[in-house]
């Protein structure tokens, strides 16, 4: 997963916020058949933040830290991996405001193959000041789980969901580690509540009557979920009535970077009329081609 995926402060839920489950017959559990091998031992979770620094108040960032952001991007953009590591662990090493906490996730993200000791002790300091936030908890989750350390990958994946129940993409990762250890019954009933929360979006992005910030918000969730409906709901998108929420397919797709993702991004320029979206999905393409060309 990039960093750019990685680095999030505030999860796009909002098709499911303060709303209870709607009444509705229970589907059958899709359980993963397969998941990483995982360890039977594992040392201490680093402890969650305090209230002073809940992520509903926490701040966008200092202008230091917006400008180290930047200029880690720009340092990725050139090839430059150890100048943007340097430049995030800065922001991280500054306040302990939204910036910050991309900045540890983006840098642990970057570290995790060559330097996994290095990545362990961002996430760590990272979620010292970002217990609570859902975003955090799943990117550790995934990179505990890739280090075969399945006590702290399920801990931190089931932390995520506590925070915000609506954080679709940790339910698949947290019932295959569940499934490897021997936990079908309990991965069962997390895939029942995925399959309903990820139903209930799917029907909540169609709606007409919703504002086109919650549906593009909704887009932005279904982003980072792998599984197929999600790819086809934002695809449809692209035909959606809003502008907005046609750009926002686009930048979804971006995202998505498929075959199915560039060859609907590639109709949806033709079929355009609105010159500012079709320079946007224009420049959507551009870039889901050149990651999907960079992909193994």
């Amino acid at each position: 997963m990039s960093p750019r995926r990685l680095a999030w402060v505030a999860l796009l839920a909002v098709a499911c916020k303060a709303q209870p489950p709607e009444p509705q017959t229970p589907p059958t559990p899709v359980v993963p058949n397969s998941a990483p091998s995982v360890a039977a031992s594992n040392p201490p979770v680093a402890p969650s933040t305090t209230a002073a620094t809940a992520r509903h108040h926490r701040e966008p960032g200092t202008e230091a830290q917006l400008v180290g952001l930047q200029e880690a991007g720009a340092a990725l953009a050139r090839g430059d991996q150890a100048g943007a590591v340097a430049r995030y662990e800065t922001v991280l090493a500054g306040p302990p405001t939204g910036a910050a906490v991309s900045a540890g996730l983006a840098a642990a993200s970057l570290l995790e193959v060559d330097e996994p000791a290095a990545a362990e002790a961002l996430y760590l300091k990272t979620l010292a000041i970002a217990g609570d936030v859902p975003e955090a908890h799943f990117a550790a989750g995934r990179f505990f789980g890739g280090r075969r350390d399945s006590v702290r990958a399920i801990r931190h994946l089931k932390q995520a969901l506590d925070l915000e129940p609506d954080f679709l993409p940790a339910y698949p990762l947290l019932g295959g580690l569940l499934v490897a250890g021997g936990r079908q019954e309990e991965a069962a009933q997390r895939m029942v509540v995925y399959e309903q929360r990820l139903n209930r979006l799917l029907r909540h992005v169609r709606e007409a009557e919703r504002s086109a910030e919650e549906r593009a918000g909704i887009l932005e969730l279904l982003s980072y979920i792998d599984d197929e409906r999600a790819l086809q709901a934002v695809i449809d998108r692209l035909k959606d009535g809003s502008p907005a929420v046609r750009m926002a397919a686009g930048g979804a797709l971006v995202d998505l970077a498929s075959p199915e993702a560039v060859t609907a991004l590639a109709q949806a320029v033709v079929q355009e009329e609105q010159p500012v979206v079709r320079e946007m999905l224009t420049s959507a393409l551009r870039q889901a081609r050149a990651a999907l060309a960079s992909q193994p």
